[in-house]
C-alpha cells in the first residue's frame, strides 16, 4: 500500500469518526457498513443496472439478514436521515 493509499483511508476514517478514541462499537457498526457497502459497490461494477429502480436523491440503507443488531443499528440511522 502506497503512503498517499494510506493516508486517503485515514482521511475516510476521519471523517467518519472512526479512530481509537471513538466509541469502539459506533467504530465497528461504521466498518461493517461499509464493508457491505463495498460488496453493494462491487455488484454495481458488475451489473450496472442494479442502480436502475433508485430514484434520484434515493438513500440505501444497508440491512443484513446475517446480522439483526447491525441490521436494526442501521435502520435507527436511516430513520434519522429523513
Amino acid at each position: 500500500m502506497s503512503t498517499g493509499t494510506r493516508t486517503a483511508v485515514w482521511n475516510i476514517d476521519h471523517l467518519l469518526g472512526i479512530d481509537d478514541e471513538g466509541d469502539p462499537e459506533e467504530n465497528a457498526r461504521v466498518a461493517e457498513t461499509l464493508d457491505l457497502f463495498q460488496r453493494w459497490m462491487d455488484r454495481v461494477f458488475d451489473d450496472p443496472t442494479l442502480l436502475g429502480p433508485l430514484p434520484d436523491g434515493a438513500y440505501l440503507i444497508f440491512l443484513p439478514e446475517e446480522d439483526a443488531e447491525l441490521s436494526e443499528r442501521n435502520r435507527i440511522a436511516g430513520l434519522r436521515m429523513r
